[in-house]
């Protein structure tokens, strides 16, 4: 017990090399804990020792195949060797073993949402806010997973709401921006929302992000600041060819030549 408690503390640290050989030693002292031999699978992989760490995992399901840690970690394997039917299975066995199991939750709606079955993957992005109302994380995956559904009006709330939570929250300011800047249809645009939204996101990137100086110099061509949108386009290209990012510098290029000719980007 006390080499297992070690083991979780310095995980937690992020020290899982020093982890490692606590769970190692947890498991030698009781072969048949499934507890044990799961942490250790889990660190065994993350150490790059995957063979050694998917046996430690499947036998922890063998030993207690009602352990739902267990079951996320063999969904998650399952998901590493590409076998992604089988891992929903996995998911899905954890969340049916404890409801409120948060991570499983979220696993299982990106393995179904893998499958191409958004509409079925959204209840468990919304299970996840529902459980952990208070982490930002959570409500990017929902607001994805209503916008690929149609539900664009739930998505911006559920982004805006990932924002109240966590203001500097980059994925979703990213995201939401470049739906007020460029969505077809006028209802949906904000420029200078999205102005603000972009220009705190460039200030968090050290204006070291193509993708941050991307949504700027769209959110510019928005508020009718083309000559802005322009510079800011080109900043946002040699930032990508310096990344060796060749189709992300051709898509920013394609609408720097819109916001030459003094026309704003449409998604």
């Amino acid at each position: 017990l006390a080499h297992y408690n070690w083991g979780i503390i310095l995980q937690q640290q992020n020290n899982f090399d020093e982890a490692l050989p606590h769970f190692r030693s947890a498991v030698q002292n009781d072969p048949q804990n499934a507890e044990s031999r799961n942490m250790l699978g889990n660190a065994l992989m993350r150490a790059g020792k995957f063979d050694e760490g998917a046996e430690a995992i499947m036998t922890a399901v063998k030993l207690d195949p009602r352990l739902p840690q267990a079951q996320l970690s063999a969904g998650n394997l399952m998901l590493q060797r590409k076998q992604l039917p089988e891992a929903i299975q996995y998911f899905t066995e954890a969340v049916r073993l404890k409801p409120d199991f948060t991570d499983a939750h979220y696993a299982l709606g990106n393995a179904i949402a893998m499958s191409g079955k958004i509409d079925q993957a959204l209840p468990h992005f919304a299970e996840v806010v529902r459980l952990n109302p208070n982490v930002a994380d959570g409500y990017l995956p929902l607001g994805l997973a209503l916008q690929q559904t149609g539900n664009l009006d739930s998505a911006l709330r559920a982004y805006r709401e990932g924002l109240r939570v966590n203001p500097d929250f980059f994925p979703i300011m990213i995201r939401l921006g470049w739906i007020l800047a460029t969505h077809p249809e006028s209802k949906w645009r904000d420029g200078v929302e999205a102005m603000r939204l972009a220009t705190r996101a460039v200030e968090l990137s050290h204006e070291n992000s193509a993708e941050a100086l991307d949504l700027l110099a769209a959110a510019y061509a928005e508020t009718g600041k083309y000559a802005e949108a322009a510079g800011t386009a080109q900043k946002a290209v040699s930032l990508a060819q310096s990344a060796k990012q060749p189709a992300q510098a051709g898509q920013i290029e394609a609408r720097l030549q819109l916001y030459k000719q003094e026309r704003s980007y449409r998604q």
